[in-house]
């Protein structure tokens, strides 16, 4: 069975990959996915 993943999704990792590239450098070993989302709105926020 072949499964979609809306394009939004897709869209996002990038920037989910950032957040977690930036909370690596600043010595985060583990994360929530409140943190992320926190991080998710942040750098969303900051682009526009």
């Amino acid at each position: 069975m072949e499964k979609h993943i809306p394009d939004i999704v897709i869209h996002r990792l990038p920037i989910y990959l950032r957040a977690l590239e930036l909370m690596a450098r600043a010595g985060h070993d583990i994360t929530s996915s409140q943190e992320l989302g926190g991080a998710f709105r942040y750098q969303f926020s900051s682009n526009s």
